[in-house]
């Protein structure tokens, strides 16, 4: 599952926000908590994606073990 949230800008003040994302999840498997940061330009209204690995981050935040 995939939550995201709406475009944070760089410049400004920006509200905190939280995220969830309700899982099903089998008991017997491992769950992994990923948090990505993408970075993107926006160009006459339009987002578009950085293709340059060093500003696009991710890491696992938590596991959980059966």
């Amino acid at each position: 599952m995939m939550v995201k949230s709406g475009y944070i800008p760089l410049i400004g003040v920006h509200v905190e926000e939280t995220l969830q994302a309700p899982l099903v999840v089998d008991a017997a498997k491992v769950v992994y908590i990923i948090v990505g940061i993408s970075m993107y330009q926006e160009v006459n209204g339009e987002f578009y994606p950085l293709k340059n690995n060093p500003y696009n981050a991710m890491t696992i935040v938590d596991v959980d073990i059966p």
